[in-house]
């Protein structure tokens, strides 16, 4: 993910690579490969919507099955979302807005609604509630498709962002009246 520019920037085929690397048959094999996994979308500030569904599956697996390296060193209940699983959803999902800010996509949103929909007659932790109505009223105001965007993009935003050639006081004298204008419309 730092190894080359944009910092930060997960590509779809660094995703594929990631998840290529960390699973077998869809699931991740060890808690601390969930974890190489969590602590890059953490550090990214760009990645595809696929990356996030992948590791939402992963929460999903463990409240659906009650196995999968989430489920080591704890209890799962086959069926249930506990509070550990909606602690974990909600890191992932905080992980994948990463600096754009909170939204969630439609391959977040589908799993987030597997889950609901395979635990409906459960007894839930009421955090899942709370989380699940919240996510998915999120994906509908925000209307989120894909969080990331191509790396001719973000090496574009990354350029303009580090151009120190204008200062603030010149782009807004530029646009016609500098600070006095700017004042009254305060």
């Amino acid at each position: 993910m730092d190894a080359e520019a944009p910092k930060g920037y997960i590509s779809d085929e660094n995703a594929r690579w990631l998840i290529r690397a960390i699973s077998a048959d869809g699931v991740v094999d060890s808690e601390s490969e969930l974890e190489i996994l969590l602590r890059s979308m953490e550090k990214a500030t760009s990645m595809p919507a696929s990356l996030s569904a992948f590791a939402l599956n992963q929460v999903k697996v463990v409240v659906t099955e009650g196995s999968g390296p989430l489920a080591n060193g704890r209890v799962a209940q086959k069926g249930v979302v506990t509070a550990d699983d909606v602690i974990m959803l909600r890191r992932v999902l905080y992980a994948s807005s990463g600096c754009s800010g909170l939204g969630i996509s439609r391959p977040e949103a589908e799993v987030l609604f597997d889950i609901n929909d395979q635990t409906a007659e459960a007894q839930n932790h009421p955090s899942w509630t709370d989380l699940f109505s919240k996510a998915i009223a999120f994906s509908l105001m925000a209307a989120v498709s894909n969080f990331g965007v191509n790396r001719s993009e973000a090496l574009r935003r990354e350029e303009w962002l580090s151009d120190t050639s204008t200062s603030v006081t010149d782009f807004i004298a530029a646009r016609g009246g500098g600070f006095r204008k700017l004042r009254r419309l305060l």
